[in-house]
């Protein structure tokens, strides 16, 4: 019988069946935003094969986004109207972004869409964590000197340069052996980090 209806109308099910399997589909519970955009593609191409072109990417856009998990972000993107299924993918993403981070709402469908905004941050959070423990090791292994504090950051007194102590200053050392020699020793009148350029 299904061979027969292949013969006489070229495809495996009727328009009217292609169409309701296209108004009814949703997307699945693990399946990423991509797959489901695929998958609406595809639904769509034999229920509106007659139709024009730009219709029919109306048509998958707008199934796209009443269909998604996330149903606010769905919304989102539809009243945003994209002009490509790309587009619409963006709106989605950027709205469970938005929701995730911004206003802290945990999304109730926890889809690969999400997990991939969320990945990334992820990955950079542990990049992080792995520089700090680089970055203390680097300090623990760093030759200790007995005149400088460990990991001084304040400015110079004399040169307004970050990193050291007046008293190990190069310059400060240069100008208090020329004051030896003269007789008196230069030190600027105004001292501390506001003189740092």
């Amino acid at each position: 019988m299904m061979a027969k209806l292949e013969c006489r109308f070229g495809a495996k099910e009727l328009p009217e069946t292609s169409k309701a399997k296209f108004q009814q589909a949703t997307q699945n519970q693990n399946e990423s935003l991509e797959d489901w955009a695929d998958r609406v593609l595809s639904l769509a191409m034999p229920a509106f094969r007659d139709l024009p072109e730009q219709y029919c990417t109306e048509e998958v856009i707008s199934r796209f986004c009443q269909g998604c998990l996330d149903k606010e972000a769905g919304k989102h993107a539809c009243l945003n109207r994209p002009k490509s299924m790309h587009g619409a993918i963006d709106l989605v993403r950027h709205h469970q972004y938005i929701s995730t981070a911004v206003d802290g709402k945990a999304s109730r469908h926890k889809t690969n869409s999400v997990n991939a905004v969320s990945s990334s941050e992820d990955k950079i959070s542990r990049l992080e964590k792995k520089l700090d423990l680089l970055m203390e090791k680097l300090v623990i292994a760093e030759p200790s000197n007995s005149s400088k504090p460990k990991g001084f950051r304040g400015f110079c007194y004399f040169c307004n340069k970050r990193g050291h102590m007046q008293r190990e200053c190069i310059h400060f050392k240069e100008e208090q052996e020329r004051a030896g020699k003269e007789g008196k020793l230069n030190v600027p009148k105004e001292r501390g980090p506001q003189n740092f350029n």
